[in-house]
């Protein structure tokens, strides 16, 4: 072998090194892009869950909330929360945002490939479980359009499998 078929061998070889390092890099950005994407979605679910917790946490809290901003019980009617007053559905109205919130998150993160299958089964079926609860849905009828669509979607099926 002579000394430009080496060199053109070579050249040859270092040309495809560099295409498989730029497509080992590009597979590798996307999934990092998609981490940081869960990441922040998980960021952000948390500081909802926080802030919707607060009534539920602090009584005082929600009773000035009662009193400043009523929520209308009424929805509650014929239920088995029916009578509560307005600073407990403050309470429960945190409650039920914090749960929802959680579970919008769990299905992202599913979505995004985070969680296995088997996993994520048992996570849904502990909402099927939930969702029996006539108060759950009732929430879940009242804050349905706050949550994205696809886990809309997810919900309202549990919920008509409930309802059926």
């Amino acid at each position: 072998m002579n000394w430009d078929a080496f060199g053109a061998l070579a050249e040859a070889l270092g040309a495809a090194a560099v295409i498989a390092t730029l497509a080992y890099l590009s597979v590798q950005i996307r999934q990092n892009s998609r981490m940081m994407r869960a990441q922040i979605r998980d960021s952000i679910s948390g500081k909802q869950m926080m802030l919707s917790s607060l009534p539920s946490t602090n009584p005082a809290l929600a009773k000035t909330l009662a009193k400043t901003n009523p929520i209308d019980v009424s929805a509650f009617a014929g239920s088995a929360a029916e009578g509560v007053e307005g600073w407990e559905a403050w309470t429960l109205n945190g409650m039920y945002l914090v749960v929802f919130r959680e579970w919008e998150n769990s299905h992202y993160q599913f979505t995004q490939g985070l969680f296995e299958s088997r996993d994520f089964a048992v996570r849904r079926r502990m909402w099927e479980l939930t969702m029996v609860s006539e108060t759950f849905q009732i929430a879940w009828k009242q804050y349905r359009e706050t949550f994205s669509p696809d886990f809309r979607v997810l919900m309202d099926e549990i919920v008509g499998q409930k309802a059926a």
